[in-house]
């Protein structure tokens, strides 16, 4: 295979997450083809428009312009990973997970900003319904009227209800420090 023959932005399109670049004013002066999907338009829609003002929520623009200029003035160092939300070209509101690094020019200076993001808004959805399922879970089991016991293969406890608790009159932490054997 000749590499020669893809052009940077050949690869960079292949790249499954949005590869974008802001200018030191926050303008977007490089979006690749998956960032383009994600924010739902055009790639040449895209260039030189206004990061801040076009894709984030109202609420987040000031203070994340605000700490973009201080990056910008070397004031700040760019976060390297975190997580906000964006507003895509059709309203939607998408979690994104974003890795950053300073571009800088040829003399130094603080030219712009390389970022990556990933699109982690199913990811933290389904994480969260995960959650409410074993909270749920959670209460149903402490509030049964039965006793229920987890344990290992070895015989150690790994959960207990409060039933269980009061029927073998042991506080849970002392309990789950203990087998099946210590009790039978």
């Amino acid at each position: 295979m000749d590499l020669d023959s893809f052009s940077s932005q050949d690869i960079v399109d292949r790249i499954g997450v949005m590869v974008l670049v802001l200018d030191s004013e926050g303008r977007i002066g490089r979006i690749n083809a998956a960032g383009a999907r994600l924010l739902e338009a055009d790639r040449k829609d895209l260039l030189g428009i206004d990061w801040f003002a076009n894709f984030l929520r109202p609420q987040d623009r000031a203070s994340l312009r605000q700490f973009f200029a201080r990056i910008m003035a070397g004031e700040e160092q760019p976060v390297t990973y975190h997580e906000n939300p964006i507003v895509t070209r059709h309203n939607q509101t998408r979690l994104i997970g974003w890795h950053n690094t300073l571009l800088r020019d040829k003399s130094g200076h603080i030219a712009g900003l390389l970022c990556t993001g990933e699109d982690i808004t199913d990811r933290v959805r389904a994480e969260e319904e995960v959650r409410q399922s074993r909270d749920r879970f959670q209460r149903f089991v402490d509030n049964a009227a039965d006793a229920f016991f987890i344990f290992d293969r070895s015989g150690r406890f790994i959960d207990v209800n409060r039933q269980a608790c009061r029927r073998l009159g042991y506080e849970r932490d002392e309990l789950l420090r203990l087998g099946v054997a210590d009790i039978d």
